[in-house]
């Protein structure tokens, strides 16, 4: 077999499986997947032993939910929480720091953002030096990019973004933060950046299964609508913020309500549908959505070559109801995510998006066949 490299500080029960150690404390990657106890345990004081041991079994007794509470992504792999959780709190490592360092010098790049959009790159940075949850969502995405630039090591990045997403998402639920002055931008940078994030995951990990996609993109939807959350509630506060310019020209420019669009077929396609009302209505708020974004994405075209806010916009505005719809593979509501993957072909230089509008449309035409071949007709 081949000849393992040994790793002079690794722990003994990876010297003893002659496996390499990645030397992460307080318990290595190799000892918690398999369970095992860690050597490293040893060196910490008896309290700090019993409290890594014990993290995995303190959320059975959380206090209630606050009000915006992000669910944990159900295909994340299982790792114990010694590590992530660490006694001392949160650790960086110097992988962590290669990936800050992507992050400050290339986050332009990775978020799409040119000198109109760069306010907002700014915000992040600067909210994350107080908001470790923003900070490791951040890192999260910055390891995903760098898969993307590095496809040799590109497991390995995925595997520290979904180790970072992770733990974002465990400090910021054990954080029951309340939605008040001082927490509603970070808040709101988080849920946007962590649904960036899941958006991009989500376009890539279900190509040969469509009805995986579906069900991985109504749980992307319903963690994404989370930004709605923290916006209703501070909206006063976050317009007046670093995005201000942004929204400022967003709201100066108002759709013509006479103004013929794209989506218009979607409104004729329902009009003939057996839906239920609830579910009808869910449709057509999806299609108005859709047609905010459309304006949108031509509204930012003035000013910037990177529209990728079109895409986000709808992912935040849609309702529950339409999650529900797009869960019971309803037709009509795979023609509206027909129309919606058109905003990510058009915005296809983007990296988290690339050809997966391409991919979305042929896969509903295919799923739907050709009797719904008249409302894809655009597409």
């Amino acid at each position: 077999r081949r000849a393992h490299r040994k790793s002079r500080n690794g722990c003994k029960e990876c010297k003893r499986r002659h496996v390499k150690c990645d030397e992460t404390r307080p318990t290595c990657v190799n000892c918690a997947t398999a369970e095992r106890h860690c050597s490293y345990l040893d060196s910490l004081p008896a309290s700090a032993r019993s409290s890594a041991r014990a993290a995995p079994a303190a959320t059975a007794t959380a206090p209630p939910q606050p009000l915006l509470r992000l669910p944990l992504q159900p295909r994340l792999p299982s790792l114990r929480s010694s590590t992530i959780f660490p006694p001392n709190g949160q650790f960086f490592t110097l992988e962590h720091m290669r990936l800050l360092h992507h992050l400050e010098t290339r986050m332009g790049t990775f978020m799409a953002a040119d000198g109109f959009m760069k306010p907002l790159v700014d915000m992040n940075l600067e909210a994350a030096l107080n908001a470790p949850y923003l900070m490791d969502v951040l890192l999260g995405l910055s390891a995903q990019h760098m898969a993307e630039l590095n496809p040799q090591r590109a497991d390995f990045y995925h595997h520290e973004a979904t180790q970072l997403q992770t733990r974002a998402l465990m400090l910021f639920n054990d954080a029951k933060e309340e939605i008040d002055d001082d927490t509603c931008i970070p808040m709101f940078l988080f849920a946007s950046c962590l649904g960036t994030q899941v958006l991009c995951d989500t376009l890539r990990s279900y190509r040969t299964d469509f009805n995986g996609f579906l069900d991985q993109f109504a749980w992307y939807l319903n963690l994404h609508r989370g930004v709605s959350a923290v916006t209703g509630r501070s909206w006063h506060i976050i317009r007046e913020s670093g995005c201000k310019h942004f929204v400022d020209f967003l709201e100066s420019i108002k759709p013509d309500p006479n103004q013929r669009s794209e989506v218009d077929i979607l409104h004729s396609m329902l009009d003939q549908t057996d839906l239920g009302p609830v579910s009808l209505q869910a449709c057509r708020d999806a299609t108005e959505s859709l047609r905010q974004s459309y304006f949108i994405y031509r509204s930012i075209a003035i000013k910037s070559n990177h529209q990728s806010a079109s895409v986000m916009a709808f992912g935040v505005r849609v309702t529950t109801g339409f999650i529900d719809v797009v869960k019971q593979r309803r037709p009509e509501a795979l023609v509206i995510l027909a129309f919606y993957a058109v905003l990510l072909h058009w915005c296809r230089s983007y990296w988290i998006f690339g050809d997966a509008g391409q991919w979305i449309i042929r896969s509903v035409s295919a799923h739907l066949g050709d009797y719904w071949s008249e409302w894809l007709a655009f597409p």
